[in-house]
């Protein structure tokens, strides 16, 4: 399956589910004491790298930034993740709960539709990159990200 060149992305609700109803996502926000994430759902940092890349290195960063972040992040049924472009790639890893949609719009206008989760033989992903220029939308599900240079 050949993968898209991806610019802006969002994630959103699919119909299948890994059994939601025993999973209480709330109870996973509590166990992880996550935040809510200003672009929808809910995060915690799980790895920031100790080396980091000077501000002067990143033009439009805005700052100095790690090498690397990584996060565990969690939507909730009728919870979205709001479009929003990328300045560095995002590598997603499907954990649990119901697969995430993630719509990727390209530069060109072009759009493509990846679906994350645990059916890999149907066409799912358990791990997928979102390059640079590009964003996230779901019902629950429980995700990471991890990305180079930083959060």
């Amino acid at each position: 399956m050949k993968k898209p060149a991806a610019t802006d992305a969002v994630a959103a609700p699919s119909n299948h589910t890994l059994k939601e109803e025993k999973m209480d996502p709330q109870k996973l926000v509590e166990h992880f004491s996550m935040s809510p994430h200003p672009e929808g759902g809910f995060f915690a940092e799980t790895y920031r790298s100790q080396g980091a890349i000077p501000a002067d290195a990143l033009p439009g960063f805005g700052g100095t930034r790690n090498f690397s972040t990584g996060i565990l992040f969690l939507l909730r049924r009728g919870e979205y993740s709001h479009l929003h472009r990328l300045k560095q790639d995002e590598m997603w890893h499907f954990y649990l709960g119901a697969p995430l949609r993630l719509a990727i719009v390209r530069p060109d206008g072009t759009a493509e539709e990846v679906l994350l989760g645990q059916d890999v033989l149907n066409g799912q992903y358990l791990q997928y990159t979102v390059r640079r220029y590009s964003g996230g939308r779901l019902r629950f599900c429980a995700c990471g990200l991890y990305r180079g240079s930083g959060i």
